[in-house]
């Protein structure tokens, strides 16, 4: 993911947690099958962790999401 900031010099930003939208839910650098475990056991809710496509609910397209950015898959 991209982030991008643009500050007036002087200007201070304290960035903390994860950035949304994420396919690595759990944050362990690793994109695999905790990650689909996660986006499973938040199914139906719209906690920010696993709603990978950032669109208030964990649904399929974020399993979809997490499945796709696993590497050799």
């Amino acid at each position: 993911a991209k982030f991008v900031v643009a500050l007036k010099p002087g200007t201070w930003v304290r960035l903390d947690g994860m950035i949304a939208g994420s396919p690595d839910v759990d944050q362990d650098g690793v994109i695999g099958s905790a990650d689909v475990a996660g986006v499973l056991s938040a199914w139906g809710e719209n906690c920010c962790y696993a709603d990978v496509n950032c669109d208030g609910l964990v649904e399929m397209m974020d399993l979809v999401l997490v499945l796709g950015a696993i590497p050799g898959e």
